[in-house]
């Protein structure tokens, strides 16, 4: 049984379940990987802010851009969803990258 809670950055939704809301932190960012895959890094990983994305992508390069998300000081990575996927391993869909 989850307890009940008041608190204005939680809810509750039908089942009884407080849902913590992300957008209650001042700092935040999502990072959605593709399918992900074993092996080295190979460098080709994008971000994007596409909600379209999809694809598959090494965890090394997931690594890889969590640091450079994590680097990004001027505040362009706040309060943002990005997916990040390997272009090479879904060839034919146009994405958006986004830059760093």
């Amino acid at each position: 049984m989850y307890p009940a809670c008041s608190c204005t950055h939680s809810r509750v939704c039908k089942t009884g379940i407080i849902l913590y809301n992300p957008f209650y932190l001042k700092d935040w960012t999502i990072i959605r990987p593709g399918g992900l895959k074993d092996g080295p890094r190979t460098g080709r990983a994008i971000l994007t802010q596409d909600t379209q994305a999809s694809g598959f992508v090494h965890r090394a390069d997931v690594a890889d851009a969590i640091v450079q998300v994590l680097g990004c000081e001027d505040g362009r990575c706040t309060r943002k969803v990005f997916t990040v996927v390997d272009p090479v391993l879904k060839p034919g869909y146009a994405y958006k990258p986004f830059s760093l």
